[in-house]
């Protein structure tokens, strides 16, 4: 079985919860248990004590029709299940039941609480039937002199109800609280889990080359939303990287293909124009050898921009290669992509590009422009007519703009 994320935080948070809830329930019970424990000893001890006070003079006087009622008078009292009067020797001088009287206990216990001097309280033992009780037992003394000694035997039976009684509440809490932090857990492992497996999603598909429009959501200010602020701008700057070419800042030659490929899909699907500028920058060999590659890299950054400043905001510039930009201008006419050449013409034209802090130059560029027609079938013929409409300009002179052979539209 595979653990995923949201499997292991619902079981761990579940688990944190429950063994906190159990050990909490387990310390109550205990608790409670012993202070009601001590509570029935603390009230119990003092009523055999009076006992046995008011019990002197009538073992003294061997009076066991008092003795009897006396003892009566104990048995009255909740949970007292037994009260006996023993001698010195462990004789019963009387008892709640009359057939004890007269017996003697030779019982451990009993004999242990004989040879006690002060009030006390036994250990638990349980009875006969498995009855939890404990013995409180008072020594009769007057005057140092020790006549015998009360015994009453209680039960716990009641501490035990109340007892069991509060783990049936404690038990239904738990179920509750285990059901209420199962469905926390959910929450909890979705609100982490959900935005992992939407990062994890976008990655996947930024590996095979194909980048999200938009950018994630984000939501709160924690964690999770720092990362998808980070995995946002990780994706524009790869998206950047694999898209533009990194010195001129337009579309490379791969984006390029992927763009003008699904143009031409989308205009022989709705019956649209489509037009392709090829352009190239006139003498641009010449500025390298004069002036160095540096400052023909920033020519191309100034062109670059100066392209993507004209073109309209539905038009595509990219670096072909080299100094060759293309320029993809979907859903336009002929003449519109003529108009739109020539102001690109012209606009390198007039722009003083920087040699130096004191030096500039004007250049120019050629251009091909090419149309979807009918003998176009793929993104191939239609750089090649771009392409030999390029090379028509070249060869008359550079510095203009020359348009494919025109043959019927598509």
């Amino acid at each position: 079985m595979k653990f995923t994320l949201r499997l292991k935080l619902i079981l761990l948070t579940t688990t944190l919860v429950v063994t906190t809830q159990f050990a909490t329930g387990f310390f109550i019970t205990r608790h409670v248990e012993r202070t009601m424990t001590q509570e029935y000893h603390r009230q119990m001890l003092p009523l055999a004590i009076n006992l046995a006070h008011v019990c002197t003079n009538a073992m003294i006087g061997k009076d066991l029709l008092s003795l009897r009622n006396l003892l009566r008078v104990a048995m009255n009292q909740e949970n007292v299940s037994q009260a006996m009067i023993l001698d010195k020797d462990g004789k019963v001088m009387m008892h709640n039941r009359l057939t004890e009287v007269g017996k003697l206990h030779t019982n451990e216990r009993i004999r242990n609480a004989l040879q006690k001097d002060s009030p006390g309280i036994s250990e638990y033992y349980q009875d006969e039937k498995g009855r939890e009780k404990v013995d409180i037992f008072v020594p009769v003394k007057v005057s140092g002199t020790k006549f015998g000694t009360i015994i009453l035997t209680c039960s716990h039976n009641h501490i035990i109800v109340q007892i069991n009684n509060l783990k049936l509440h404690i038990l239904t809490i738990l179920l509750g609280g285990i059901l209420i932090s199962i469905i926390c857990a959910i929450q909890l492992a979705a609100y982490l889990t959900k935005p992992l497996q939407h990062l994890t999603m976008v990655a996947g598909e930024i590996t095979t080359g194909s980048f999200p429009e938009e950018k994630l959501q984000i939501t709160g200010n924690d964690e999770i939303a720092t990362l998808t602020d980070s995995f946002n701008k990780m994706s524009q700057q790869l998206k950047k990287m694999v898209y533009h070419d990194t010195l001129t800042g337009a579309y490379n030659r791969q984006m390029f293909q992927q763009r003008i490929a699904q143009e031409l899909a989308h205009s022989r699907r709705h019956n649209q124009p489509l037009a392709l500028l090829m352009i190239d920058v006139d003498h641009f060999k010449k500025i390298n050898d004069t002036f160095g590659h540096l400052v023909g890299d920033q020519v191309l950054k100034e062109i670059s921009d100066l392209l993507r400043a004209t073109v309209r905001t539905d038009d595509y510039v990219a670096r072909f290669g080299g100094e060759e930009f293309v320029v993809i201008s979907p859903n336009t006419s002929p003449e519109t992509a003529l108009i739109l050449a020539e102001r690109i013409r012209t606009t390198v034209a007039a722009h003083p590009f920087t040699i130096n802090a004191t030096e500039s130059r004007r250049l120019t560029i050629s251009i091909g422009v090419a149309r979807l027609v009918r003998t176009i079938m793929t993104v191939d013929d239609l750089i090649r007519f771009a392409d030999n409409a390029l090379y028509t300009a070249k060869e008359q002179g550079r510095n203009m703009v020359c348009q494919a052979d025109d043959e019927q539209p598509f």
